[in-house]
């Protein structure tokens, strides 16, 4: 009985041991790929839905420079929801408010004003004032 306890174990053992030698050896990190490669084996999340090509970008830049909100819009959209750049996506989305997005200005506005740090709070004033939109009215829409 003890041997046959024995075997049991060893195989065990070595089943074990050789699942995880194929799973070392498949994982992407030890195949030398990049890292937008084994981004690309995982299944999407809803920030890919905002990705951008190289040459995408590009094209939405350049489209942009023409005063193209929806490309500004989706500029910022890459960069905060894919890429995570909060602060390159505030900048797009400036650019998209100070060339009259009124949606883009009410978020802005009502993210700024509601803030814990007083310069942003005092920016979305400014803002508010510089736009026509009052900080009420970002509120507002947002419920």
């Amino acid at each position: 009985m003890q041997k046959y306890a024995r075997n049991i174990i060893v195989a065990a053992l070595v089943i074990c041991s050789t699942l995880l030698i194929v799973l070392y050896a498949i994982h992407p990190s030890n195949r030398g790929e990049t890292a937008a490669e084994q981004t690309a084996i995982h299944a999407p999340t809803p920030g890919h839905t905002f990705f951008l090509s190289e040459d995408e970008l590009i094209s939405k830049k350049a489209m942009a420079a023409k005063g193209d909100i929806p490309s500004m819009l989706a500029i910022a959209y890459y960069y905060g929801l894919f890429m995570d750049n909060q602060q390159e996506q505030d900048i797009w989305l400036m650019r998209a408010a100070e060339a009259g997005d009124m949606d883009t200005r009410r978020y802005l506005i009502g993210r700024y004003s509601g803030s814990t740090s007083l310069l942003e709070r005092d920016l979305a004033q400014q803002l508010g004032k510089k736009w026509g939109v009052s900080i009420d009215e970002t509120q507002a829409k947002a419920n």
